[in-house]
């Protein structure tokens, strides 16, 4: 009985003293974890605020800060901070050459024994300023007795953005593009027409309509031409 007296004592002491360090440890509490800025423009530079508060009993390091690609982040308010008071983090995201749906995170890295590692992230659906009907253009051999093949792509203008549709030209020497307004759309949409002529490189190849606009943003773009070109 007298050797278990020792060894409960030093059972309670480690006990004790584990729990007295868990009161006293710092607690990360995020107001918002997550910035969702639903439809946006392509171009924009989206910036959010995130505001963080030690919730615990000691105060809060923060040890790191890691940013996904295209995530930028400004100097951190402050790298400690005392128990009940609060920091922030101002994140910023430029979608010029993004589209679509958007996910970019910051992570935290602090001394929390419960969460040494946060995701703050921000959200968004970018919206191109040109949008494609189709991004590529099929072409077979141009059949026997006829003399051109014509498919077409429809280029949509975002209706917030003041550009225009310059010129468009085909790398592949026998098909040929021309550009011509879609009626009543105020310019906000370009029938683009690409003409096959009987004659080009033999064979399977890719080639491309580079299509060159006013926007500083996307001064060109590519439409795909895949051509399947052999004799039968």
């Amino acid at each position: 009985m007298k050797r278990v007296w020792p060894a409960l004592c030093i059972f309670i002491w480690l006990t004790v003293s584990s729990l007295r360090a868990q009161q006293a440890s710092p607690s990360l509490e995020v107001n918002e974890a997550v910035r969702d800025f639903g439809k946006v423009l392509q171009g924009e530079v989206l910036k959010h605020v995130f505001v963080f508060t030690n919730r615990g009993l000691a105060p809060l390091k923060i040890m790191g800060i890691e940013a996904t690609c295209g995530c930028q982040t400004t100097a951190l308010s402050a790298k400690q901070i005392p128990p009940g008071k609060s920091a922030h983090l101002e994140v910023a995201v430029d979608t010029a050459g993004l589209s679509g749906s958007i996910d970019k995170s910051v992570h935290i890295l602090t001394n929390d024994p419960r969460q040494p590692s946060v995701s703050l992230s921000i959200k968004a659906d970018v919206q191109p300023e040109i949008t494609l009907s189709s991004p590529s253009l099929y072409f077979e051999r141009v059949p026997e007795g006829e003399k051109k093949v014509s498919k077409e792509v429809i280029l949509t203008i975002c209706a917030e953005r003041s550009i225009r549709i310059l010129s468009a030209e085909s790398t592949e020497e026998s098909v040929s593009v021309r550009l011509e307004d879609v009626a009543d759309s105020h310019g906000k949409k370009v029938r683009l027409i690409a003409t096959q002529k009987p004659g080009g490189k033999i064979g399977y190849h890719m080639e491309r309509i580079i299509v060159k606009t006013t926007s500083h943003l996307t001064p060109e773009i590519s439409i795909y031409l895949l051509i399947r070109n052999f004799n039968r």
